[in-house]
């Protein structure tokens, strides 16, 4: 089971025990940063070609659209809004939990945050690039060294 695998198996009402969140309480969040991070530094971006969905979805500013740099920056500063807001909501999580008895409600509204900025996050990339990342995460062996690359071979 992954990190995010866990969070998707969590139900709204949170279950008794911290216990039930092995790998969200003990993987190192430079761990878990670095999964965002190993699919963001794999995009490889183009400038000389653009792929519109719609051309209605094209939108205009004062100077003209927007240029294929301005836009690839924008979508990786809006990716790093949602894995920081997910990241700071997995510290609060951690908080949470260290409190016996925990906040019920606290932890709910938590796990919520999570999933909502995890969707956010995977909404901006192709359903197979999801998917294929998710199988990836599952063979990452992990270390408590901050500074260690991620292993994606298969145990």
């Amino acid at each position: 089971m992954t990190v995010f695998q866990e969070l998707s198996s969590l139900k709204s009402d949170p279950p008794p025990s911290p216990k039930a969140f092995p790998l969200l309480l003990t993987t190192p969040i430079p761990t878990i940063r670095s999964f965002f991070i190993l699919y963001t530094s794999s995009l490889r971006y183009s400038t000389t070609t653009t792929l519109l969905n719609d051309r209605s979805f094209l939108k205009t500013s004062p100077g003209g659209p927007p240029t294929p740099k301005s836009v690839m920056i924008s979508d990786l500063d809006l990716r790093d809004l949602h894995r920081n807001a997910f990241l700071t909501s997995l510290e609060d999580l951690r908080a949470q939990l260290l409190v016996e008895p925990y906040d019920k409600i606290e932890v709910e509204a938590i796990i919520k945050e999570m999933r909502e900025e995890e969707r956010e996050w995977t909404g901006m990339i192709p359903v197979e690039d999801v998917e294929e990342a998710r199988r990836a995460v599952g063979y990452v062996n992990y270390t408590s060294n901050p500074d260690a690359t991620v292993n994606l071979q298969s145990n």
